[in-house]
């Protein structure tokens, strides 16, 4: 996905070489200059405000909602708004980016994605408003707007919880990491989950060009409620890892008072599967990684 500082691998670590790495360090720096100019964004008229920090937030955490209008809303309509409400928030037709974000979404409907990132990257188009500099922005809008239309990644694309921030303290030697108490770890989501624990395996590996990161294992030990689990995926640095799919097929329903530190049959293990990604300028001693859910529901 453009605009994140990742290369996933998906399940499997390869060899890489040195001309990759040079490769990728060049896409890095062109990615990481492309994210600079999202806030550089011309209107079609004099009245151009730049994303604010909310707006930035609002792309730079996604969380996919039930309803195509609210996903729009947080996807193209902040783009829209910034960047063309001069002529397509007034009389202009279509009219997405009117201050009524509901009647902007039916307008939106009258165009399709592809018509709408042409007119966005063209740069004869709005007087300057189009061009290559909202290329990072207008990718970053079409993949989670597709993303959780069609349930990208495996899941649904729906988020419905996710943990607080872990420090990993990872080393080039498996180990065990837990989040000790969910009820009071959860940044969004339910907080009445009978004091269930997260717990999962963790290395990395230093070696290579690229730090990798090896996230396996993940198991919930439940207290007195069962729990319900489906569709994981990760988070490091606060940085979705959309294409780290190795977890988003995760549906099982763990029962009250199971722990998977113990050897119980049967236990809270959720998967026997490993998540294995690139992580340029990996600091394994203080990133952090947060989980992310589907659902995680007690029962």
């Amino acid at each position: 996905m453009a605009g994140n500082n990742l290369e996933v691998r998906g399940n499997v670590k390869s060899a890489e070489t040195p001309a990759r790495s040079r490769g990728f360090a060049s896409r890095l720096l062109i990615g990481l200059s492309s994210a600079v100019c999202i806030v550089l964004f011309q209107n079609c008229g004099t009245d151009f405000v730049p994303l604010s920090e909310s707006q930035l937030s609002s792309l730079g955490q996604f969380i996919c909602s039930p309803s195509l209008q609210e996903n729009f809303n947080k996807t193209y309509y902040s783009f829209a708004r910034s960047n063309c409400a001069a002529c397509h928030g007034t009389s202009q037709s279509p009219r997405f980016a009117l201050p009524d974000a509901a009647l902007s979404y039916s307008q939106f409907n009258n165009t399709d994605q592809a018509t709408f990132k042409e007119y966005a990257l063209n740069p004869s188009h709005g007087g300057g408003a189009g061009g290559l500099k909202n290329e990072v922005a207008i990718n970053l809008a079409e993949s989670r707007f597709d993303g959780c239309k069609s349930g990208g990644g495996g899941g649904s694309g729906l988020v419905t919880a996710r943990t607080t921030p872990l420090t990993l303290n990872a080393t080039n030697n498996i180990a065990l990491r837990s989040f000790t108490t969910l009820d009071s770890q959860l940044e969004v989501g339910s907080t009445n989950l009978g004091g269930a624990r997260l717990h999962f395996q963790v290395r990395v590996d230093t070696a290579a060009a690229v730090p990798a990161y090896f996230i396996t294992r993940p198991s919930l030990q439940t207290g007195t409620a069962s729990v319900a689990v489906r569709g994981i995926t990760i988070r490091i640095n606060g940085n979705p890892i959309s294409s780290a799919t190795a977890f988003t097929m995760v549906d099982r329903v763990i029962p009250p008072n199971t722990n998977p530190l113990a050897g119980q049959t049967p236990n809270g293990n959720l998967s026997t599967g490993s998540a294995v990604f690139e992580f340029p300028g990996a600091n394994p001693l203080t990133d952090t990684v947060q989980f992310e859910f589907e659902l995680l529901q007690a029962q």
